[in-house]
């Protein structure tokens, strides 16, 4: 029987594939060296420590990363021929904001040398390669701010002159082509901010709900939290233009009065709009999530919460 964890310890972030009857996990190292950690098994109950991919200077170079920072969450995959690691190299981080370099290793032989890097991009993390049918490989990754993702096509551009190279020397013979085509507009932070400034479309609270509503009935469960700060923050923008008041003091109000009544939770709504915007606005906070509370209902977002006593009644 298979006893979780499968790996213990520090092995965060972990990217699993099959090559015929081996299996293979990669983890994030953050700051730690040599980068990034490799496990083989045989049952997936097994598993034994293999050399690390990154663990040369030129690969890797981690002078000045913060704390936390250094290889994110890195993607292992195989086409047949190959074995792939994309991975991110975290420079900066504050709030939302990183300072995030993706780069590509390659080679034959998982147990040997791996490629000199190919620098991708600078405008997301998480980066994943997509193997299609037909052979044609695509580059897959968050854009920073949480604003959606992109997909951009990665094309071979190795000449045969090259491929008796060793893999220590070796520059992995690819370029990004194309456009970079977003497949997913994010999880509606990106019409957070703008909201903030007044700038919100009058409609968007509502496809937002819609969309939002759409996909939970499908069955699909997770990050339903920032959609839900997504539509009350549009709404309390138009809401707060139309009647004549500040247009970022109600997308924060609409933030945290949704907030509460999607999870029922009033005193860590209060202290969620504390903590996001300040004592300012206590009255208003109090106020709305004080309505809001009282007409949500006894249930929340999540069924397995319910709430026992009258809202009503003392």
């Amino acid at each position: 029987m298979i006893q979780n964890p499968i790996l213990k310890g520090f092995c965060p972030d972990p990217s699993i594939i099959r090559v015929g009857e081996d299996y293979y996990i990669a983890t994030s190292t953050f700051e730690w060296w040599p980068g990034v950690k490799l496990f083989h098994s045989r049952d997936l109950k097994n598993w034994e420590q293999i050399p690390s991919p990154l663990r040369r200077n030129s690969q890797l170079n981690m002078a000045g990363d913060p704390t936390s920072g250094g290889v994110w969450a890195p993607c292992l995959s195989y086409d047949g021929e190959y074995f792939y690691l994309v991975y991110t190299d975290v420079k900066t981080k504050k709030g939302r904001y990183y300072n995030t370099h993706n780069y590509m290793v390659y080679t034959d032989d998982i147990y040997g040398e791996w490629s000199e890097p190919l620098y991708l991009n600078s405008i997301g993390f998480d980066p994943s390669l997509f193997h299609d049918r037909d052979g044609r490989k695509y580059l897959v990754n968050m854009v920073n701010g949480f604003k959606g993702v992109l997909v951009q096509k990665l094309l071979r551009t190795e000449g045969e002159e090259e491929t008796e190279v060793p893999f220590a020397r070796k520059k992995p013979g690819w370029k990004l082509f194309g456009e970079r085509k977003k497949v997913y507009n994010g999880s509606g932070i990106g019409l957070i901010e703008p909201s903030m400034e007044g700038e919100a479309a009058p409609e968007m609270f509502l496809l937002k709900m819609l969309f939002t509503a759409a996909t939970l009935g499908a069955g699909f469960k997770g990050g339903e939290i920032v959609p839900s700060f997504c539509i009350g923050g549009t709404f309390g923008c138009v809401m707060g233009k139309l009647m004549g008041f500040s247009p970022s003091l109600c997308t924060a109000v609409g933030m945290t009065a949704v907030f509460c009544g999607v999870t029922n939770c009033p005193i860590s709504s209060l202290l969620i709009s504390f903590e996001m915007f300040g004592y300012e606005g206590m009255p208003y906070f109090l106020l709305t999530i004080a309505f809001s509370y009282m007409l949500s209902g006894y249930f929340g977002l999540y069924h397995s919460q319910k709430i026992m006593y009258s809202k009503f009644k003392t």
